[in-house]
């Protein structure tokens, strides 16, 4: 379930699920023109069906929420889980990292950030988000919700891969992108989104009242990736399989011969198409491992 947007960022009429289109507007141009380019912020024209922060705390009171599924952190450095999570009793067998609903509530109340981690495992809505992202871009994507309190200074941060789309769905945040003189600010509030390119500098500050916003991490497969799909696919052809029983006969020198004539052959009648999704399947693949 989505949500369109009005001028004021209020919910109006229900739409199917998001995908990207509805945070960055036209995906063809915004892969061609603002990916890996720069940083770029948004008006969403729909946003995903998420929790709120009440259904947030809700959750945690109820006990619902385990490790590795929540984190708390200030400065980004987690606290130590002894301090947030207790021990039950499930099925007579002591299990630990369940979270202390009044403990983390006491470190939010002095300025920790809560992290839930890979909400779409859980949260139908931002599962849909996700899935959509991940074919459209087709990239390998992961998620997170940060609720942040009134006042907080993020730590600056850099994803050395990653590409980060924000969603901010509650309060107020003014981010800050790249370093010296390609410095940027961005204002979001709720039903906006930004854009961060992977190897750029962002820092984000919350305005007024606590934060809540969705941080996607997207990585498209690079050359590495190709290349092996390449390979894993020319190993798995006929001409492949068909010298599996002869190369005994063959010199050092003329397998090499062989290698640099049959996957030169095999590359130039490869499809295009076919290559890539061989590479982003394994790419997503090894994100989800």
């Amino acid at each position: 379930m989505t949500t369109t947007l009005e001028p004021g960022g209020q919910g109006a009429a229900q739409l199917p699920p998001v995908g990207p289109a509805g945070i960055v507007g036209d995906t063809d141009a915004f892969l061609t023109g603002t990916w890996g380019v720069r940083p770029r912020s948004y008006r969403c024209r729909t946003l995903p069906d998420a929790p709120s922060p009440a259904q947030i705390w809700e959750q945690f009171d109820c006990g619902l929420f385990v490790t590795p599924y929540f984190t708390v952190l200030r400065d980004d450095t987690p606290v130590p889980l002894g301090a947030v999570t207790e021990t039950r009793v499930v099925q007579q067998q002591p299990r630990v990292g369940y979270a202390d609903g009044a403990a983390v509530r006491a470190h939010f109340a002095t300025g920790h950030t809560v992290r839930l981690n890979q909400p779409e495992d859980w949260h139908p809505g931002i599962g849909e988000l996700v899935a959509a992202v991940r074919e459209d871009l087709r990239a390998a994507v992961r998620s997170a919700l940060f609720l942040t309190p009134a006042g907080t200074v993020g730590a600056p941060a850099r994803s050395r891969r990653d590409h980060v789309i924000v969603v901010q769905l509650r309060g107020r945040t003014v981010w800050e992108t790249g370093d010296a003189a390609e410095r940027e600010v961005f204002a979001l509030e709720a039903g906006d989104a930004l854009y961060v390119p992977a190897g750029v500098t962002r820092a984000g500050s919350v305005r007024g009242d606590e934060s809540l916003h969705l941080a996607l991490s997207v990585s498209r497969p690079g050359p590495r990736e190709f290349a092996v799909a390449a390979v894993t696919g020319f190993l798995e052809s006929a001409v492949a399989d068909a010298v599996a029983g002869t190369h005994h006969y063959m010199s050092p020198a003329e397998k090499v011969a062989w290698l640099r004539t049959e996957l030169t052959a095999y590359l130039s009648g490869q499809d295009t198409g076919e290559l890539v999704s061989r590479a982003v399947r394994a790419h997503q693949g090894a994100e989800k491992a």
